[in-house]
């Protein structure tokens, strides 16, 4: 045991020697699978990705990114040919939420971009407690283990891999002896499933931005809340343009569908603190 112990440590010092704390070495995308009403079985499906340098990670919604950036461009065009008017068609839900994890620190912060403003929170609650098994299976090309976690009221499996020696993981799954490359709750209602891996020397700069108001969750909700109740309906201002938004579908329904936007009775986090 004690000569694993120090294979791990010696593989540590060699990430360490070769980057930078903030350099990204590796990026994981991950299919993230949650199960948001139970009476309906609903599923809501994103694609999810995984940064991680030597000593931070970054984990957040590549289906929010591509569909931010399609959005943006709509708009622009608008402007361009002085259109008042703008068909979103098909918008996907997705996290707005990115979350970095210092493995060092052992410090997790949520950031959160709304309208235009970035908003930064430290999660106060506890890190997974994780009991290592002893099954092991391969993902890729990947040697992984398995180890379980009771996490913020759900009980989690997560296969990691001590080729990649470094304590990170999807969401805010982390602290294993080894990159966690898939996980799951015991009900199968929470899934992180595995895509692919890509790893090089530079992948760009893990970092917070820099202009980030520091907030706590309560007074995010709070605020958030009473911009949206007293927003207009379909209606953005840009640049001296009221634009006025139309005919938008959230995963194919119309928005004033009840129904759906009651979904998420099911939330990943049953209890925030432990």
């Amino acid at each position: 045991m004690k000569f694993i112990y120090f294979l791990w440590f010696l593989c540590l010092g060699v990430y360490a020697d070769c980057q930078t704390a903030n350099t990204a070495i590796g990026r994981v995308t991950y299919e993230f699978v949650h199960k948001t009403n139970l009476q309906t079985g609903y599923l809501h499906k994103e694609q999810m990705v995984l940064e991680y340098g030597n000593n931070i990670s970054k984990y957040y919604s590549l289906t929010a990114k591509l569909q931010d950036s399609m959005m943006q461009q709509k708009f622009e065009n608008a402007m361009r040919n002085g259109s008042t008017n703008i068909d979103l068609g098909m918008v996907v839900a997705a996290n707005k939420e990115t979350i970095f994890f210092n493995r060092i620190t052992k410090q997790l912060q949520l950031v959160e971009n709304y309208r235009n403003t970035y908003y930064l929170i430290t999660d106060k609650g506890t890190l997974p407690k994780w009991e290592i098994q002893k099954n092991t299976k391969k993902i890729d090309a990947y040697d992984c283990q398995s180890a379980i976690t009771n996490f913020r009221g759900r009980t989690y499996t997560a296969w990691f891999t001590t080729q990649i020696p470094l304590s990170f993981g999807p969401w805010k799954l982390n602290g294993l002896p080894g990159l966690i490359l898939e996980a799951y709750d015991a009900n199968k209602e929470v899934q992180f499933n595995f895509r692919w891996l890509v790893q090089a020397n530079n992948l760009g700069n893990i970092q917070l931005p820099a202009n980030a108001i520091v907030t706590t969750e309560k007074d995010f909700d709070k605020m958030k809340l009473a911009y949206e109740q007293g927003a207009q309906n379909n209606s953005v201002a840009m640049s001296g343009m009221q634009i006025q938004i139309s005919n938008v579908q959230l995963n194919g329904r119309k928005l004033n569908d009840t129904t759906f936007m009651q979904q998420n009775g099911n939330p990943i986090e049953l209890k925030k603190n432990n």
